[in-house]
C-alpha cells in the first residue's frame, strides 16, 4: 500500500464525498449510507460515503463507498459455493446491481469476540452484568474483547427507529421468521462467518464480528444472502499479529474498520443524547480512508483503483449506469460550491436542508480547476447524447458579489443561485448591484434554497 500516495489522492476528495443522490427513477429509499432504487425486478443499490453508528450520520469518509461496494462483490463471487446471494454486476465502483428479493426482517449478527461499544453491543450488556444474550448463555469470568469458545448468533430486528436485540424463541413466537427459516439462516450466517474468518486469518486479520441478511427470491422461493457481506461498515476486522499483546495489556485491539470513529465521537461527546454532535476531523477521516482501502487490499489482494482525479464521482456514476439496460437515463442535481476556508458550519447546514427535500448533492470547493470541472458536467443538460438527460442547479455559497457567484452564473448554463451565509436571527443581507447578462438569485436562507431546488426540479419533471 502506497501510503503518501493515498493519503494525498484522499486529501483531494475531502469534501468532494458522495453523500447522496436523486437519480429520478424508481422508488428510493435512503438508508443509513446506501440509496436503494427498487425497480420491478431489480435493486439499484448506490453506496455513498457517509459513516452512520448511533442510529445516526456521523462523517463522510473518502472513497468509503467505493470500497463497501467491491468488497461486497469480492465476498459475494467467493461465498456462492455456501449460499446464492443477489449480486448481478456492479456498473459502477460505487453500485450493485442486484436481484429483488422480499427480505426477511431480522439481522444475523454473528461474534466471535465479546467486544463492542454500543447499546447493542454483547460487551456493553455483559460489564452491566447480563448473563443471558438473545438466547446465549454466557460464563462468568469474560473480559472485553476476548476470544469466545464458539461463534454466536445474537439476532436483531430490522425496525424503522432502533434496532432490538431478539432471541430465536422470541423471532418464531412474534412471527418474524418461521422456525426453518431461522434454522437454515443461522446455520448460513454461521457459515458464512466461519468462512470469513479463515480467509482473514490468511491475510492477517481478524473478523471479530458481523452481520447477514437474508431474502426470499420470489422466482425460485428460495433464502439468498442479500445486501452487503464482510464489508467494514458491517464487519469490524482486528489486526491479528498484534491481538494477543493487546488483549494480555488490557489494550483495545488495533482495528480496521470504523470503531476507531465510534470510538472518537464517544470520547469528545454522548452520541446518543446530543442534538449536535462535533465535526470529525480531516485527519480522522484520511486515516479511516486509508484503513478502508487497506482492508480492501489485504483481503482482495488488488490493488484499489482511484477513479481519476477530474473526474466527479456522481458524474462517473451516471455515465457507467448508461451501460445497464432498462434504467431512465436521467438524473438530477444540486451542485454545491463554496471557497477554500469557508463557512464550513453554513456549509453543513446548507447540506442538511437540501438533504431533507431527497435532493442528490455534490459538493466542490471552488479551485480553478474544479470549476472547469462543474461547467463541463453541467454542459451535458444544454447538449444531451441520447443515453443521457440530467438536471442541474448550481448554489454558490458566497454573497452575490463575489467572484465566484459571478463567475458561475456568468459561465453556466443553468440556474445559479447564490446562498450566503445568515446567522441564527435571520439578518438581512444586502443586495448588490448584479450586472447584466449574468442570471444570478440570491436566495436568503439554507432551507428557502432547498425549496426553489426542489421547485426548479418539480418544473422540469412536469415537462418530461
Amino acid at each position: 500500500m502506497e501510503t503518501n500516495t493515498y493519503t494525498e489522492k484522499i486529501k483531494q476528495q475531502l469534501n468532494k464525498e458522495l453523500s447522496t443522490t436523486s437519480l429520478g427513477f424508481g422508488e428510493l429509499r435512503r438508508g443509513k449510507v446506501r440509496d436503494c432504487y427498487v425497480l420491478k425486478s431489480h435493486l439499484l443499490l448506490v453506496t455513498s460515503d457517509r459513516v452512520s453508528a448511533f442510529d445516526r450520520p456521523l462523517a463522510n469518509i473518502p472513497f468509503k463507498g467505493q470500497v463497501l461496494t467491491q468488497t461486497s462483490v469480492w465476498w459475494f463471487q467467493k461465498t456462492k459455493h455456501i449460499i446464492k446471494n443477489h449480486f448481478l454486476s456492479s456498473p459502477d465502483p460505487n453500485v450493485l446491481f442486484c436481484k429483488r428479493c422480499i427480505p426477511l426482517p431480522i439481522e444475523m449478527v454473528v461474534r466471535g469476540y465479546i467486544t463492542g461499544t454500543t447499546s447493542t453491543s454483547l460487551w456493553t450488556h455483559y460489564a452491566k452484568g447480563v448473563r443471558e444474550y438473545c438466547g446465549h448463555q454466557l460464563p462468568e469470568g469474560l473480559r472485553k474483547n476476548q476470544r469466545l469458545d464458539k461463534a454466536i448468533v445474537t439476532p436483531t430486528t430490522k425496525e424503522k427507529e432502533h434496532d432490538r436485540i431478539i432471541s430465536p424463541t422470541e423471532i418464531i413466537n412474534e412471527g418474524w421468521m418461521t422456525k426453518q427459516q431461522w434454522e437454515f439462516c443461522s446455520s448460513k450466517a454461521l457459515e458464512l462467518f466461519e468462512y470469513g474468518q479463515k480467509v482473514a486469518q490468511e491475510h492477517g486479520l481478524i473478523l471479530v464480528d458481523t452481520k447477514y441478511e437474508f431474502g426470499v427470491d420470489p422466482t425460485t422461493n428460495e433464502i439468498i444472502l442479500i445486501d452487503e457481506i464482510h464489508t467494514p461498515d458491517s464487519s469490524r476486522y482486528w489486526f491479528s499479529n498484534s491481538y494477543l499483546e493487546k488483549f494480555n495489556n488490557n489494550q483495545s485491539p488495533e482495528s480496521i474498520d470504523k470503531d476507531i470513529l465510534r470510538q472518537w465521537y464517544m470520547e469528545h461527546c454522548d452520541p446518543y443524547k446530543d442534538e449536535v454532535l462535533p465535526v470529525a476531523p480531516d485527519d480522522l477521516r484520511i486515516l479511516l480512508s486509508l484503513r478502508y482501502i487497506q482492508l480492501y487490499e489485504l483481503i482482495t489482494g488488488q490493488q484499489f483503483q482511484f477513479p481519476s482525479s477530474d473526474e466527479a464521482v456522481l458524474k462517473r456514476l451516471v455515465t457507467n449506469l448508461q451501460k445497464v439496460d432498462d434504467l431512465p437515463k436521467y438524473y438530477q442535481v444540486a451542485i454545491l460550491v463554496s471557497e477554500s476556508g469557508g463557512n464550513k458550519k453554513w456549509t453543513d447546514i446548507v447540506i442538511t436542508e437540501l438533504e431533507k427535500e431527497g435532493i442528490s448533492i455534490e459538493h466542490h470547493l471552488a479551485t480553478d480547476s474544479e470549476i472547469d470541472n462543474i461547467l463541463s458536467l453541467v454542459q451535458q443538460q444544454k447538449n444531451p447524447s441520447k443515453f443521457f438527460r440530467g438536471s442541474y442547479v448550481i448554489i454558490s455559497l458566497s454573497g452575490p458579489d463575489t467572484s465566484l457567484s459571478l463567475t458561475l452564473a456568468r459561465k453556466s448554463v443553468v440556474p445559479t443561485l447564490s446562498c450566503p451565509p445568515v446567522g441564527e436571527k435571520q439578518e438581512s443581507v444586502s443586495f448588490p448591484s448584479i450586472p447584466p447578462g449574468v442570471p444570478l438569485c440570491l436566495v436568503h436562507g439554507a432551507s428557502n434554497c432547498a425549496l426553489i431546488v426542489k421547485r426548479l426540479f418539480q418544473c422540469v419533471n412536469s415537462t418530461l
